[in-house]
């Protein structure tokens, strides 16, 4: 596998809201104790069946891969928590699921699944509306093209809200779009209610107030009275729904981009390393909140505390190639420091026993020529 499949893997890895609630869970023990039998005795070692590099480059990336989605379980993103968003995503879904099922079950309207951009290798099971966890009165909901929906109904559409879910088999988050359009019992909006209410002070006058509640009770309870609640909750619901949805969307933009800085700031690791410093996150977390309860009196509980990727570039982390290599440039450039410096030593100590040359036997350059001659005719 290439390194963008892998790359495409983790991303795909990164959509399941799950995954990364089983990789904090799973503990990851070190290698097995050479004598780990009973009684001392040495385990039978099966000798491995000629593994190709291929599949050893293979088994070490999708390791690679764990280690990511499980550093990332420390983390969160500016936009919010992934975790969290997708649980508000479920639940507000699950509340307007309540709502369109009484509107439909009701007769006062139909609803269908837009079709138009679904996974094609998705999840073909159709939508199912129902109150609460009933389930098993749930009514399924068919699937259309926004075009024939339009064409089939027009002005018979009342709205269009969103539930959301998650593809298993296409391994995405989903926001499907719901229109609902006016059934057969669809409720005519009647006359407002326009009674004024009386006073309710004397005995007679109480009884006038009991006969006009009860007929505002009576107006209020008529279908569409009941419709236009049940239909504002779901719209308000709906707000809720998107909104969620559209965070958790950025929030899995920003994600992708920390998976991608962390594929690069770690890209020199060996796995072992990654390993190793996955496993000291909890304490690096431990000795954060340890130290701000005693510089700063602030107690965090549980795993209230998440992590950006300036807290891993304050750790300094190096891989240990890099660590040998930076030793090893420091002591050449020591042993270079130290050598210099026992050169000039050696100059100075030469410089300093160097022996002083006197005047010249005779001042060839100041005296003049013809002195010269004469000075060595007479010799």
């Amino acid at each position: 596998a290439s390194g963008g499949d892998m790359q495409a893997q983790l991303m795909a890895q990164l959509r399941d809201p799950e995954l990364r609630k089983k990789l904090l869970k799973k503990r990851r023990g070190g290698p097995p104790a050479e004598n780990a039998g009973q009684g001392g005795a040495a385990p039978v070692q099966l000798k491995p069946r000629g593994i190709s590099e291929e599949d050893k480059k293979m088994k070490e990336e999708a390791e690679r891969n764990d280690l990511f989605i499980e550093l990332l379980g420390y983390m969160e993103a500016p936009n919010g928590n992934l975790e969290e968003l997708t649980d508000k995503s479920k639940s507000s879904t699950g509340t307007s699921r309540g709502f369109i099922f009484m509107l439909i079950r009701r007769g006062w309207l139909s609803g269908y699944r837009v079709s138009d951009g679904l996974p094609a290798n998705g999840d073909k099971e159709k939508v199912t509306v129902f109150p609460g966890r009933e389930w098993t009165n749930a009514i399924k909901l068919s699937d259309m093209s926004d075009a024939d929906i339009t064409n089939n109904f027009g002005s018979d559409i009342v709205a269009r809200v969103h539930m959301y879910r998650f593809d298993q088999k296409a391994n995405m988050h989903m926001l499907d779009e719901i229109v609902l359009v006016k059934d057969k019992k669809f409720p005519v909006k009647p006359p407002p209610f326009t009674l004024k209410e009386p006073p309710n002070d004397t005995l007679d006058n109480r009884r006038k107030w009991e006969d006009w509640n009860t007929k505002k009770l009576q107006y209020e309870q008529g279908d569409f009275p009941q419709f236009e609640l049940i239909f504002n909750k779901l719209l308000s619901q709906d707000l809720t729904t998107t909104g969620a949805y559209n965070q958790l969307q950025a929030t899995m933009v920003a994600m992708r981009r920390m998976a991608d800085s962390l594929r690069q700031t770690f890209e020199k690791f060996s796995v072992v390393e990654l390993r190793e410093i996955v496993q000291s996150i909890p304490a690096h977390i431990k000795g954060v909140m340890a130290r701000l309860q005693e510089k700063q009196g602030i107690i965090i509980r549980g795993e209230g505390l998440k992590l950006t990727p300036e807290f891993l570039k304050s750790l300094d982390l190096k891989p240990k190639a890099l660590i040998e290599a930076e030793k090893a440039l420091a002591k050449a450039a020591a042993d270079e420091a130290a050598a210099r410096a026992r050169d000039e030593a050696e100059k100075g100590r030469t410089h300093h026993a160097a022996p002083t040359m006197g005047q010249p036997l005779f001042a060839l350059q100041e005296a003049p020529i013809d002195n010269i001659i004469k000075m060595l005719e007479k010799s």
